[in-house]
């Protein structure tokens, strides 16, 4: 979902999470939830019917999904929930670095802005170097919020990460709560509160299904930068058809190989 480059309308982009593909595009004046449930009923009279919807944060979709397929699993997608996570990590980390800056800790701020995306980066994904720069930052800021973000990501990181029920997943939500982390910075209580929001079901939503062939996330942005190729060279397109006439061709060329019997 994005605007074109061109326009002030937006385009809805639907594609098949497990496979991968880029399935419609649709072309919104706005993202009222009026256009979005006109847009899900033209693709149920086309015959679908999905088991699971995963959508970004915005919450315009929840109701026009929930009218038109009631029985659909909705599932915010993954990449969009730990985008909000490390906004609030991110905020907390600008903020103790300012208070630094304040105090006369220039040399101790540079340091910390030029590793703060480590700082932020998922474990598993470190480098030896990277190792290194943690446990020397995680030496200098024992006892402080550079400590504090470094643990609680990866705590979250868990629930999402290496969780295999509903109740484990609540459970270690609720473990984030009892250590106390929402009293510790003001970023940190903003991100407990969004752990805690109403809409947590849709973020682990994926683990309630039984079978396991729902995914926790769309591939959403692989598939926006699919559109943004096809539209960048025509500085967005002019019309709804020449919008599908493009992704026909994207469709016949990249996923029939060419072959139309």
């Amino acid at each position: 979902m994005r605007k074109p480059q061109r326009s002030k309308t937006y385009n809805l982009l639907d594609s098949d999470a497990v496979k991968g593909r880029l399935l419609y595009i649709d072309n919104l004046p706005t993202l009222g939830s009026g256009y979005i449930e006109k847009h899900l009923k033209r693709l149920k009279r086309w015959g679908i019917t999905p088991r699971a919807i995963i959508v970004d944060l915005w919450k315009g979709f929840l109701r026009p999904i929930k009218r038109v397929f009631p029985n659909c699993i909705i599932q915010y997608d993954y990449y969009h929930v730990m985008k909000q996570v490390h906004w609030y990590l991110h905020r907390a980390l600008t903020d103790y670095r300012k208070s630094l800056k304040e105090k006369g800790g220039n040399i101790l701020a540079s340091e910390l802005w030029e590793n703060k995306w480590i700082i932020l980066k998922n474990m598993e994904k470190w480098t030896p170097r990277q190792h290194r720069v943690v446990e020397s930052l995680m030496h200098t800021y024992k006892g402080t919020i550079i400590e504090g973000i470094l643990i609680l990501k990866e705590q979250v990181r868990s629930i999402f990460d290496y969780t295999n029920s509903l109740e484990e997943a609540y459970a270690k939500r609720e473990q984030i709560a009892i250590d106390g982390w929402q009293y510790r910075s003001r970023y940190f209580r903003s991100l407990v509160k969004f752990l805690f929001s109403k809409y947590f079901p849709y973020m682990v939503a994926f683990l309630g299904n039984k079978d396991k062939h729902i995914p926790r996330a769309g591939n959403s942005e692989t598939m926006i930068e699919v559109f943004r190729r096809m539209e960048r060279p025509r500085y967005g397109f002019k019309s709804q058809k020449g919008r599908l006439n493009h992704l026909k061709l994207y469709q016949i060329n990249r996923y029939l190989k060419g072959n139309l019997d």
